[in-house]
């Protein structure tokens, strides 16, 4: 079974700033076009020990 991974959706479903989300993911050099593209598994997002991008890995986790 693949990991779970987080997509645009689930940082709207949060309510979260698509702007804010994009310079978070360059000041982390991850990749943007990647992310909408693919989405993002949900251990990078947690392995970031940041809390927003822990709640939004919690989201793609329940929300699928």
């Amino acid at each position: 079974m693949s990991e779970p991974r987080a997509y645009m959706r689930h940082i709207r479903q949060l309510g979260y700033c698509s702007r804010g989300a994009r310079k978070y993911f360059a000041r982390h050099s991850m990749d943007w076009s990647a992310f909408l593209r693919d989405g993002i598994p949900c251990s990078t997002l947690e392995a970031t020990g940041d809390g927003l991008m822990i709640q939004l890995a919690q989201r793609a986790r329940e929300t699928g």
